[in-house]
C-alpha cells in the first residue's frame, strides 16, 4: 500500500525549505524569528510569479484549496483511490503492534491490550492531541478542590494518572465525560 505523505511530512518539507531560504539570505544568522523568515520568504515568492507571468493570487488559492483538503488529515492509498483515517491508529502489517499515522508511535503488546484500531492516539506529544482541551474538577475529598481547563499533556503518570485513565480522556468526543477516583474527579472534553 503506497500512502500519500502525512502533514506533518508536508510542514516537515516546508521547514526544510524555509531553512534553506534563510541560511542564502543570512536570515538564520540574524537570529530573524519564523514569521518574519515567512513573510520575507512571500514576498521574494510573490516577485518570482511577477517576473515569470504568473498570478500569485492564482497560486495562493490553490494553495488554500490543497490546504483545505490536507488539513483534515485525510489520507489516501495512492493505489486504491480509498481514503484512511489518518487520526486513528491502526495495525502495522504482518504484527499484533498498533501505529499512530499522526507521530508513528508504535504501541507494543502490552499497550495494544489498552488500545482498539481506530482509537485515538493517547501519545502526550501525538499531534492528534495537542488541539485536545479538558476541564477538570477535583471534589471536596481532595486537598485542593477545583475546576482548571488543561491540555491531554497534564494527565501523567506523575500526577497518578494510570495508562487506562488517559486512554479513557484519549477517547473522550468533546461534551463528554468521565468520572475517576470513585466520582470525586470528572474531566470533561471541551475542544
Amino acid at each position: 500500500m503506497c500512502i500519500e505523505p502525512s502533514n506533518n511530512d508536508r510542514a516537515a518539507w516546508a521547514m526544510a525549505a524555509v531553512r534553506f531560504f534563510a541560511e542564502q539570505t543570512g536570515m538564520d544568522m540574524a537570529g530573524e524569528d519564523l514569521p518574519t523568515i515567512l513573510g520575507d520568504l512571500f514576498a521574494d515568492l510573490m516577485h518570482l510569479c511577477q517576473a515569470n507571468q504568473i498570478d500569485f493570487k492564482a497560486v495562493l488559492s490553490a494553495a488554500n484549496i490543497h490546504f483545505s483538503e490536507e488539513k483534515n488529515n485525510v489520507s489516501r492509498d495512492l493505489n486504491t483511490g480509498r481514503f484512511l483515517s489518518a487520526s486513528k491508529i491502526s495495525k502495522v502489517a504482518g504484527s499484533n503492534d498498533l501505529e499512530c499515522p499522526h507521530c508513528g508511535r508504535v504501541f507494543d503488546q502490552d499497550e495494544v491490550n489498552l488500545l482498539c484500531e481506530g482509537d485515538d492516539c493517547p501519545s502526550d506529544d501525538c499531534p492528534s492531541q495537542v488541539k485536545k482541551k479538558y476541564r477538570a474538577k477535583w471534589g471536596k475529598s481532595y486537598v485542593k478542590p477545583e475546576k482548571k481547563k488543561v491540555k491531554f499533556s497534564f494527565f501523567s503518570e506523575g500526577l497518578g494518572y494510570t495508562n487506562e485513565d488517559r486512554q479513557r480522556i484519549a477517547k473522550l468526543a468533546v461534551g463528554q465525560v468521565i468520572h475517576l477516583d470513585a466520582g470525586d474527579h470528572s474531566v470533561k472534553r471541551i475542544k
